[in-house]
């Protein structure tokens, strides 16, 4: 089992591949583990190497803010937006929740 620290740490990296919609599959390839391991990491029942922790906390832009304060220091938007022939975007309203 790991420390209360770590599992806070791996509790942020899971929450911010959640809003990402990253898998566990894609970021263990990222960072050349396997996707049993990473789960393995993430559920608390390995304490991974600090190596692997800088590493998904580096790929995922995170800060110490998002990880001690559990909150977003960047607000992060992805759109993808299709346009078709000659229509135009006039309005965008963005809410947080």
């Amino acid at each position: 089992m790991i420390d209360n620290y770590s599992f806070m740490i791996a509790e942020a990296i899971k929450e911010e591949m959640h809003f990402r919609k990253i898998t566990q599959e894609q970021m263990a390839k990222k960072i050349g583990i396997s996707r049993s391991s990473l789960s393995k990491i993430l559920s608390g029942t390995y304490k991974a190497d600090f190596q692997i922790i800088v590493e998904l906390v580096r790929l995922l832009d995170m800060s110490i803010d998002d990880i001690v304060l559990k909150k977003r220091s960047k607000t992060k938007l992805f759109l993808e937006i299709e346009v078709m022939g000659d229509a135009r975007i006039s309005n965008v309203n963005i809410n947080n929740r």
